[in-house]
């Protein structure tokens, strides 16, 4: 009676109780598995193996019975599953006549995703429909566009203005808008050590990422190793500054020890090494369309004309002339202006262009007295520069910056003779109590444009960088056709199958909610102003509020995220304090003003945004969390594949690596809770699954414009030398020079890396003239083919032929197989001929061939092969002189030397090798 009765109640999760003893648990079903259909909160069905008949199968969820299910089920669904992690189990019952027992069952685990606030987004419109924002009150300022522009390039790339003659603003932004530099880039993170590699050592793949796993698929499995070091940007040696020396790039400083940067010797000598930057180089290229400028977006959306900090300086001043021809202190402000925030920021920081203690009051009176960009090599077909160049040797501009500025900008903001001291009060004449006009009399005082050179670096470097824009990848073609396929921009077939199904990929994992609009970044000006209904949109406002991963609401920065890279208290990015005590981030900030009564006398909105924005409804209230710490701005993945190593930590050198990093929800998400991006959660549909992690690296890089790979124009420069490191023997220890110095190298490329012109590079044993022949491949079209180096000179002379040119088989004694040949083997890209003045004269008229028609005959070969190969060579011979004896082809040395570079000895380095 009591079965039947109980066959009445099957599925309710009771079970009476009834006389008798108690029965034995039957045995665990198996091979119980849980899925979702999709990714987002949906039911979830699960599947298992009986082991045995059973009375009644119970069904848990984290612990708690959902349902009793008949004994030969073998599924369930549950229907109603919150989005979380869960633990499901599955339980064989038997019931008799002692009630009912519940074996130990089988589990499975499952992460559930949200549901998206809103619809999946459409891929966002092509670039060139995003337009260029700029300050709306620019032409009170800019005069001339056209011209602002070429001042602003020149000062990008002018390595004078760095304190030591050699840092510019492009150093730390040649490559793609970035920096690629291998050597001596690594700064030791808050643990105090350099895990990864010392100072002046190279980092190889093999070192990344710095948090491994043993399997890169879950945040939670064996850590092989986990490094808080930080891959910054070598920046210039640490000095104070003294005084500018008028007329030279060269500046008056004394040392200034930096212990992180003091390399020490195995035999106890050490040297002050070039300091680092504290987070990776982002790329300055589409970052005109930022909201803030910096990785923590320190940089303000308004612009002071003098430092960074926008409206929170409130003792920023610039001169203008007044209309009865004085000169007074004005109080400016520019909005959608972040790159001109950020341009006066490195130029003055002792750890990155400038000697500690130097202002653009003396930047302006030193670059004013030079010709812009001196000593480095100008194409005559710079689509910016090319015009001005100085055509007697072909390095820097016709024109002076004063010239520059004097047509850029509005003549109020510079054409006065007055005079002014370092703080830009005007200098008075004391016997006719007048302020004193004419020329400066010392080097600590300032004519007009010199006291406003800030104003002019910012907005002309900010109009350059609004020319940096690249929207021509395969994405943006193939959109456009989507969108009209009547656009002539557009192409239907620009990007593959496998493309499309990662632009798909990248849309389903919700990165589109932090790489939205059409820089696929979503810290961007275009969406000021606009309403957003619901809160979370395709367009983040500039704040929301939003449940962080604690479950806790929270108001966070828009386009600013924690994604557990590093722990939070590493680098608390967006979380810190500006130095006049407010937040750094506008949640902060907005909750700060808020609080304040507008009719105290020292309120002051420093988040100066016009009525219509819409920054938060309702504001900030004292009692609400900001979520802000540990976060940082959402770059734009335009070129990503150019621009590694990746993240504000610069720890992840592959797209591969971030694409891991990305589905197993980051690395520190337990520890971050408080304030982790909430889209931060494992991707089960990317876990195990490569060929949908290769779609989604495809499709990252369609977003490529060749033209930035190629540097063509507007993305074409002039020359420039970069520091890599300095001189080391075998056993990593610096080579000193006579005062104690570390003697640094350069790679001197730009203007030449385009080209596939020979190059013949001399200079002495040992100078690096492999490094420099290995860079200006790097930098070429030819870069992801081989790079194949010979040394004439180590190899004898009848082997030399059959090492070049390759062999048949026969073709003498012991060619058993036939070879290819060093000159094969490097189609496509480069072959290297070190010590090319040592090559026999025979063996030089087969060179000559390889040059004139790009033929190759290989030994005991009938017929000829066309290769397609640069050559640079290299010597430490003089190649005129072995000309003149005999020994070397002159034809061929005209060949050779189309581009001639030559290094100076260790001992001679003065000008382009610094100490």
């Amino acid at each position: 009676m009591w079965v039947a009765v109980l066959v009445l109640f099957l599925g309710i999760p009771q079970i009476l109780a009834a006389q008798g003893p108690p029965l034995p648990p039957p045995s665990a079903p198996v091979g119980l598995t849980c899925e979702g259909a999709g990714n987002n909160v949906q039911n979830v069905a699960l599947t298992w193996t009986n082991t045995e008949v059973y009375d009644q199968i119970a069904v848990r969820r984290d612990g708690v019975l959902l349902s009793n299910i008949v004994g030969t089920a073998t599924s369930y669904l549950d229907p109603d599953s919150p989005a979380t992690f869960h633990v499901y189990s599955v339980h064989g019952m038997r019931i008799g006549p002692g009630g009912a027992v519940e074996g130990t069952g089988v589990t499975c685990t499952i992460q559930l995703f949200p549901p998206p606030l809103e619809p999946f987004l459409e891929a966002p419109n092509p670039m060139y429909m995003m337009p260029v924002p700029l300050p709306g009150n620019i032409f009170d300022f800019v005069a001339d566009v056209d011209a602002a522009i070429v001042l602003g390039k020149a000062l990008f790339w002018d390595m004078q203005a760095g304190s030591d003659g050699v840092q510019s603003c492009a150093t730390c932004h040649y490559h793609a808008g970035a920096d690629n530099r291998k050597t001596h880039q690594l700064v030791r993170g808050p643990d105090g050590v350099m895990d990864v590699a010392g100072l002046n050592e190279f980092v190889v793949a093999d070192d990344f990422p710095f948090h491994k796993l043993t399997n890169p698929d879950n945040a939670n499995s064996g850590v092989i190793s986990s490094f808080d070091d930080v891959f910054g940007s070598e920046g210039i040696l640490a000095t104070d500054f003294v005084s500018i020396i008028e007329g030279s790039d060269q500046e008056n400083t004394t040392p200034h020890p930096v212990p992180d940067f003091v390399k020490t010797n195995s035999d106890g000598s050490s040297a002050q090494m070039r300091s680092i930057t504290g987070r990776n180089a982002p790329t300055v290229i589409n970052a005109i369309h930022f909201v803030e400028a910096f990785w923590d977006g320190r940089a303000s959306f308004f612009f002071n004309g003098r430092d960074n900090w926008g409206a929170r300086n409130i003792d920023a001043r610039v001169l203008q002339v007044q209309p009865d021809g004085s000169v007074a202190e004005t109080q400016i402000l520019l909005d959608y202006a972040a790159l001109a925030s950020q341009a006066v920021g490195p130029i003055v920081s002792g750890a990155e262009m400038s000697a500690h203690g130097r202002d653009l009051f003396q930047v302006g009176k030193k670059l004013l007295a030079l010709q812009p960009l001196s000593g480095q090599a100008v194409h005559s077909n710079d689509s910016v520069l090319g015009i001005y160049r100085d055509n007697v040797d072909g390095h820097g501009l016709s024109i002076g910056y004063d010239q520059l500025i004097a047509q850029a900008f509005v003549n109020s903001w510079h054409q006065s003779d007055w005079l002014f001291d370092a703080s830009g009060a005007p200098l008075i004449d004391i016997a006719t109590g007048l302020p004193r006009t004419g020329v400066p009399a010392n080097a600590n005082e300032y004519t007009m444009m010199e006291a406003n050179f800030s104003l002019f670096w910012g907005l002309a470097i900010m109009l350059y960088e609004s020319t940096l824009i690249s929207g021509d990848t395969p994405f943006d073609r193939f959109r456009a056709a989507q969108l009209d396929p009547l656009d002539p921009f557009g192409d239907i077939d620009a990007m593959t199958a496998q493309e499309q199904e990662g632009l798909g990929i990248l849309n389903i994992a919700n990165c589109m909610f932090c790489h939205t609009t059409s820089m696929f970044s979503s810290a961007v000006s275009s969406k000021i102003n606009i309403v957003l209904e619901p809160e979370a949109s395709a367009i983040e406002g500039l704040l929301e509020r939003m449940p962080m991963q604690d479950f806790q609401l929270s108001i966070y920065d828009g386009g600013f995220y924690n994604l557990g890279v590093t722990k939070t208290e590493d680098d608390i990015g967006r979380g810190g304090m500006d130095p006049f005590g407010h937040g750094l981030s506008m949640s902060a900030g907005l909750q700060e003003i808020t609080a304040m009564d507008p009719n105290d006398p020292n309120y002051n909105n420093f988040l100066p945004f016009p009525p219509s924005t819409i920054l938060l409804t309702p504001p900030p209230q004292p009692w609400e969390d900001i979520g802000t710490a540990g976060t940082f701005k959402a770059p734009s993945l335009r070129n990503v594949e150019l621009t590694g190593p990746y993240f504000h930590s610069g720890s992840y050198s592959t797209l591969e690596q971030v694409v891991d990093f990305y589905t197993r929800g980051g690395n520190f998400a337990a520890h971050n809770l408080t304030t982790l991006a909430p889209e931060m959660l494992p991707m089960p549909f990317l876990i195990g699954h490569p060929d949908r992690k290769a779609a989604l690296v495809a499709f990252l890089e369609a977003l490529t414009d060749e033209r930035v790979r190629w540097e063509r124009a507007p993305f074409d420069h002039p020359e420039l030398q970069i520091p890599t490191g300095a001189e080391a023997d075998v056993n990593g220890d610096l080579i000193l020079d006579g005062a104690g110095n570390a003697i640094e190298i350069f790679k001197t490329i730009g203007k030449v890396a385009p080209r596939n012109v020979p190059v013949l590079i001399t200079g002495e044993s040992g100078t690096g003239k492999e490094l420099v022949a290995h860079a200006i491949h790097a930098a070429s079209p030819r870069a992801e083919k081989p790079f194949i180096p010979v040394n004439a000179a180590a190899i004898p002379r009848e082997l030399l032929e059959s090492e070049l040119f390759g062999h048949e088989r026969g073709a003498f004694t012991g060619a058993t197989t036939s070879r290819a040949g060093r000159f094969r083997e490097a189609s496509g890209g480069t072959i290297f001929l070190d010590e090319i003045g040592d090559m026999a004269i025979d063996l030089q008229a087969k060179l000559l061939r390889v040059l004139q028609s790009g033929e190759v005959t290989p030994v005991g070969g009938r017929g000829d092969e066309i290769v397609d190969v640069r050559i640079i060579a290299a010597t430490h011979h003089d190649l005129d002189q072995g000309v003149r004896e005999g020994t070397f082809r002159e034809d061929l040395l005209y060949r050779l030397r189309v581009v001639p570079m030559s290094i100076p000895p260790l001992r001679e380095r003065v000008e382009d090798i610094r100490t």
